[in-house]
């Protein structure tokens, strides 16, 4: 426990730099304070309607899947899961099995709700890269476009290409997919022992994995309409998202237009993509840097800046945070706080199991 608040306090330590290189506290404060209280309020509301969103697009994966669940039922355990990966770290499997305990607790398959958790992260991702597209387009354009922007997106789009043609393999050879992974997953132990660690994959990946995406695959492409409703669900939600972001904009006295529209979709876009791909928890830091580099390179006041993406992942990963954080104890079997990770890889491994035997 002492060790986990020591790793939080650096990363807070971290931020707190990178804060610090764009702007001093002095004008930050007086950004802050000249903020405009309506729009903030718009922004709330908008991020409100993006958790709602975001509960909707797991209800309808778990539909691809085969589990029934409701949205209200949903989003306590999108909160408690979005607490569980920051807390313990583990490639976003501790807050998956949140949702596959939750399955299991209404008497739906856990192996099903661990499919769909596979489905809404690829509807997700997936969906993202229009935005990025036109990110990197605009940023071009105005000649802004830096190497870390393009190795960031070529990773994340190698990321979702990867999960895709996981999927698409798993689909009809699930042989060839499962010696795939198992060659990464010696690869990532190697690392691991080189780097006197234990590997992040927990035992028996490779197989759990495939046999998770298997399901994945034969459930999303024997659901076509699902499916459909799942790239509109997600796209829905990455709109409402990146308007909470104007929203702040103009709370913080900067125009919209066409360029501020591209300023706030450039912004936004590799925000996500190095939330995606940064090795710290949730992107801390991380995020923070490149919208303040991308927002500033394109001409934006840093104070401003700052102030705006402080707000942005103050309701985008601290409420979140927080909320998660009272819906975690409330959870039957989640209440202790070092129990999660305990729990997540225990549920992770019986999930993996029913998954690989059916």
């Amino acid at each position: 426990m002492a060790r986990r608040w020591l790793w939080w306090l650096l990363l807070v330590a971290l931020l707190v730099l990178v804060v610090s290189r764009f702007t001093d506290l002095h004008q930050l404060g007086k950004a802050v304070a000249g903020a405009d209280v309506g729009w903030i309020l718009v922004a709330t509301s908008l991020h409100a309607l993006f958790f709602l969103l975001h509960g909707n697009l797991y209800r309808l994966g778990f539909r691809a899947a085969g589990v029934a669940s409701t949205v209200g039922g949903l989003l306590p355990v999108f909160f408690a899961s979005t607490y569980l990966n920051a807390v313990a770290p583990s490639g976003g499997t501790a807050g998956a099995a949140v949702f596959v305990a939750d399955a299991r607790r209404r008497g739906e398959s856990p192996a099903r709700a661990a499919v769909g958790t596979v489905v809404v992260l690829i509807a997700d991702l997936a969906t993202l890269l229009p935005f990025l597209a036109g990110a990197l387009l605009f940023l071009g354009s105005h000649g802004r476009l830096a190497s870390y922007d393009l190795i960031g997106a070529a990773l994340y789009a190698c990321f979702v290409g990867g999960l895709v043609t996981a999927l698409a393999l798993a689909r009809r050879r699930v042989a060839t997919l499962r010696r795939l992974l198992s060659w990464a997953e010696r690869r990532i132990e190697r690392v691991a022992a080189w780097l006197r660690r234990t590997s992040p994959l927990g035992p028996d990946w490779a197989e759990r994995t495939a046999g998770d995406l298997s399901a994945a695959a034969v459930a999303t492409f024997g659901r076509r309409r699902t499916l459909e409703q799942l790239l509109l669900a997600g796209t829905a939600l990455h709109v409402v998202n990146l308007a909470g972001l104007y929203a702040l904009f103009l709370a913080f006295g900067q125009p919209l237009g066409p360029r501020g529209l591209g300023v706030g979709l450039a912004g936004f876009a590799l925000g996500i993509v190095f939330y995606v791909i940064a090795i710290v928890p949730q992107g801390l830091a991380a995020v923070e840097g490149i919208m303040g580099l991308v927002f500033t390179s394109l001409g934006m006041a840093s104070a401003p800046a700052i102030g705006i993406i402080l707000a942005f992942r103050g309701m985008n990963f601290w409420l979140p945070l927080l909320l998660g954080l009272l819906f975690v104890r409330r959870m039957p079997g989640l209440g202790a706080p070092s129990a999660p990770g305990v729990d997540a890889a225990r549920s992770g491994d019986a999930t993996g199991r029913e998954a690989g035997g059916g």
